[in-house]
C-alpha cells in the first residue's frame, strides 16, 4: 500500500497531450469509504454498489476508468470499460499486474 501511495504522489499532476487528443484513462481515488458514516446514522454504505453510474448505451468519456477506494481497511480497485473498446482479457491482465 505504501509503495502504491508513493507512486501516486510522485506522478505528474498535469499531463500535456497533443492538441486534439483526449486522455484514454481516467483515474479516481475516492479515499476511505468505510469511515464516512457510523452505524447509528440514518445513512450507510451499500455493499455491492447501486448499479450503473452511466448509461450503458452512452458514449464513454474514457475507454478505461480506474476507480480506487479503501473499504473495510483494504484497497479496492475497479476497472470500468466497454467491451466494445477494450478486450476483457487485456483489462484483466492490467488488473492482475496492479
Amino acid at each position: 500500500m505504501l509503495v502504491l501511495k508513493q507512486k501516486i504522489r510522485s506522478a505528474p499532476r498535469v499531463v500535456s497531450l497533443p492538441i486534439g487528443e483526449s486522455p484514454t484513462v481516467a483515474f479516481s481515488y475516492l479515499g476511505r469509504v468505510d469511515n464516512i458514516v457510523t452505524t447509528d446514522e440514518p445513512f450507510r454504505v451499500v455493499a455491492g454498489g447501486c448499479g450503473d453510474s452511466t448509461d450503458p448505451a452512452g458514449k464513454r468519456p474514457y475507454p478505461l476508468e480506474i476507480v480506487a477506494m479503501v473499504e473495510d481497511k483494504a484497497l479496492r480497485i475497479e476497472f470500468r470499460y466497454s467491451e466494445n473498446q477494450l478486450k476483457p482479457a487485456t483489462v484483466n491482465a492490467w488488473a492482475e499486474a496492479s
